[in-house]
């Protein structure tokens, strides 16, 4: 429907209406005025009918004859009265024909070129220059854009379809982004560990406090025992059980003292923080993380270089221990100054063995990390 009116803001009678309807108009698909369902005021002429075209009612009636900027249409046959320039673009098409026959999802503003088409075409050329330029600067192909040209193409032929890999593409690497964020927010080290090593993790804490629990029950058996078996022999002998009593007691407390001493020293390992590097024989690339456990340094990037995904049959190195901390920021800091040291992220541009920053450009803490590892660096100084 076409609706025109007057919006009179000032009027000298107030009992008139301030808005008067000059003309009413409904349409079929292709432009063509409903009978007995048009109006129009008698003392003024619409101007522009369908689709905002001018009219041109002294050729064929009212509304009959559209005057687009290229071509006049007539809508009650949906084809135009001269043929279209840019046919060639679209030969299976008549050159005749309205919008390729598709009113409902397709547009033609001048008359000389249907706008969703020519959007189709200039998104697949679009996806395949960006293939090409993928291809040639880097090797590789991104997948984003090979899926985009599959979607454009898809909407090529498909009524409606138009903007299809546009909406893929946007909706991509949306989704990419928020897939790096997480890795940043739960944590990089975290999803690079195997199964493997989480379940060593598991079962190391689960075998620390099984031990611990064992000691404990056996030491309160070994006191039980020893008492019944003192009381005994004491009933027997008081005098070979005093001598032997003195005896024991001194070798119990001796044993108890290295027992708690060890206990004690179980209990005091401390978590340390590492920081090491891996190079690539075949790339040069290097890589570099960081790890954490309660044993030395070198043991703990050992047991991690043990399960990396950074494999050897790929052309990766051995872990190198690059430094040993005892606070978790410093050790992320330093993660993040030696993949800039190395080339940086290749989600960056960067050249570096690693895919992503260990720290996020957008993490509001990066600051902070960088800061802990460069106090530590002068404390040491």
């Amino acid at each position: 429907m076409r609706l025109t009116f007057a919006d009179y803001k000032y009027r000298e009678n107030y009992s008139l209406p301030r808005i008067k309807v000059l003309s009413k108009s409904d349409y079929y698909p292709f432009g063509m005025l409903v009978p007995d369902n048009y109006y129009q005021d008698g003392s003024t002429l619409a101007r522009f009918g369908f689709n905002g075209m001018e009219r041109d009612d002294e050729i064929a009636g009212v509304g009959n004859n559209l005057n687009y900027p290229e071509r006049n249409y007539d809508p009650r046959l949906a084809r135009w009265l001269s043929i279209d320039g840019a046919t060639v673009i679209y030969p299976e098409y008549s050159g005749y024909s309205y919008v390729m026959l598709n009113p409902i999802n397709k547009k033609e503003l001048d008359g000389d070129i249907v706008v969703d088409f020519v959007l189709d075409i200039g998104f697949i050329i679009y996806d395949i220059g960006e293939i090409g330029y993928d291809y040639f600067t880097t090797g590789k192909v991104n997948p984003i854009s090979v899926g985009a040209l599959g979607w454009d193409l898809a909407g090529l032929a498909t009524p409606g379809g138009t903007c299809l890999g546009l909406t893929y593409r946007a909706t991509a690497e949306v989704t990419e982004h928020v897939v790096v964020e997480v890795v940043e927010h739960v944590g990089k080290e975290a999803l690079e560990k195997t199964g493997k090593e989480v379940l060593e993790e598991v079962g190391e804490k689960t075998v620390e406090a099984t031990s611990k629990k064992v000691t404990t029950t056996t030491a309160k058996e070994t006191t039980k025992e020893t008492t019944k078996d003192a009381i005994v022999d004491k009933t027997k002998d008081v005098a070979k059980q005093s001598q032997k009593g003195k005896k024991s007691n001194v070798e119990s407390t001796t044993s108890e003292k290295v027992s708690n001493k060890t206990e004690k020293s179980k209990t005091n390992k401390k978590k340390t923080y590492q920081t090491y590097t891996k190079t690539n024989s075949k790339t040069g690339q290097v890589y570099s993380g960081r790890t954490s456990g309660t044993g030395t340094p070198l043991e703990n990037v050992a047991r991690r270089d043990a399960t990396h995904h950074k494999r050897t049959e790929d052309g990766w190195g051995k872990a190198q221990l690059d430094a040993s901390f005892d606070k978790y920021m410093e050790a992320r800091g330093r993660e993040q100054i030696l993949i800039d040291k190395h080339g940086g992220a290749q989600s960056t541009g960067g050249t570096s063995g690693n895919a992503i920053n260990g720290i996020s450009p957008k993490n509001p803490k990066k600051d902070a990390y960088i800061d802990a590892y460069n106090k530590t660096t002068k404390t040491k100084k």
